[in-house]
């Protein structure tokens, strides 16, 4: 539906503080109860600069986005938004050819998205042939987005200057990078590559076991690890969210509040800078298994079983460490050895292996693995 407005209609309009509360949006709750995201009219300002900073608009561009906030940027920026046919509840169940259509249809010149979504849509695309070349831009967040899908998308999408955006409720966009640059780099650690942090966001990579509640302004320096050590990341911005909503505990435990008054949003992501200060993720801090006396990042095994085709997720309840392998018929004989030998490169030689139909994921964009749900099942 468009909303047409007469030329020189002047709106009401009221002064308020920065600091009001604008909306109030959910996490995603893969980590345990949803939390709500306090977003003050001062932040959505900032996340509004950020994004357009990250991802310029022309006056020429419609939008299609899978992501509310996004749609709200675009308004902003006087961008046309068009939300795509779907039931937001089943994002991941949708008719690929309606989407497909409304591209054409509207002269789509933007798209974003969740990896859940663009998988299918990116599926059918190379099953049925069909090539975009009208996308000019396009940019998949929310979730880990792996090698493969970038493939099918610069088959599907040939003319786009394509991006992956790391960010989360709290904090968007944190960093991004390029597809053909992610193609090139992607093997050159073991983590998930995300690229370079974007200018607004001041990123550090810390050592958790060193924190305290209360930090000088000085100290969260002191608790950074060297480039190519793994630990928290931690974000600071104008753009960064600094509260919840009637969540006490949540906000003693993720806002650090130095001294200065500045806020340092902790992620719960396990990341690492390499020298060159791209920036790799490594799996959520709840996540890390520690087994037999070594510490395991889930990411590093998963990304290694994609590499054979294989879906998988490893995680660790009471000290039992178990690998769901996504497959609805049993393990054959030739998948469990591929399975073996990628876990030998880790070093682990003793676990459970089990198979599951799906992997089980997060409501919202479909697109996470609700390890929480794995972990019950152990």
């Amino acid at each position: 539906r468009r909303l047409n407005l007469q030329p020189g209609l002047l709106l009401p309009f009221k002064i308020i503080s920065k600091d009001q509360t604008a909306l109030i949006s959910f996490t995603s709750g893969t980590t345990g109860v949803p939390k709500g995201a306090n977003r003050t009219f001062y932040s959505l300002f900032h996340q509004h600069i950020a994004l357009r900073e990250s991802f310029p608009d022309t006056t020429n561009d419609v939008d299609m986005t899978c992501f509310p906030i996004a749609v709200l940027h675009g308004l902003c920026c006087g961008v046309t938004n068009f939300l795509p046919p779907i039931n937001f509840k089943k994002i991941d169940d949708f008719q690929s050819d309606l989407i497909i259509r409304e591209l054409e249809a509207q002269s789509i010149t933007r798209l974003t998205a969740a990896p859940k979504f663009l998988n299918i849509l990116s599926n059918y695309m190379i099953k049925k042939e069909v090539v975009n070349v009208n996308i000019r831009a396009l940019a998949v967040g929310g979730a880990i987005v792996k090698e493969s899908l970038v493939k099918k998308l610069q088959i599907c999408f040939p003319n786009s200057d394509s991006w992956i955006v790391y960010g989360s409720t709290e904090a968007e966009p944190m960093a991004k990078i390029n597809f053909k640059t992610f193609v090139n780099n992607i093997q050159n650690a073991s983590g998930h590559l995300v690229g370079k942090s974007v200018d607004v966001a001041d990123i550090k990579i810390i050592d958790t076991n060193k924190l305290n509640i209360n930090l000088l302004p000085e100290e969260i320096s002191s608790l950074e690890v060297e480039n190519g050590h793994v630990g928290e990341l931690v974000v600071s911005g104008k753009h960064v969210l600094n509260s919840y909503i009637n969540n006490m505990k949540a906000n003693n435990e993720i806002k650090l509040k130095l001294n200065d008054g500045t806020t340092w949003h902790r992620t719960m992501d396990l990341a690492k800078f390499d020298n060159e200060d791209n920036l790799w993720l490594y799996g959520r801090v709840n996540d890390l298994i520690k087994y037999e006396g070594t510490i395991i990042y889930p990411f590093e095994v998963e990304k290694e079983l994609n590499k054979h085709e294989i879906n998988g997720a490893i995680v660790q309840a009471t000290n039992k460490t178990t690998l769901f392998i996504e497959s609805k018929q049993s393990l054959t004989n030739s998948l469990n050895e591929k399975i073996k030998k990628v876990l030998s490169k880790f070093k682990i030689n003793n676990l459970q292996i089990r198979n599951i139909n799906l992997l089980p994921v997060d409501k919202r964009h479909r697109s996470k693995i609700d390890r929480n749900k794995l972990r019950s099942k152990i």
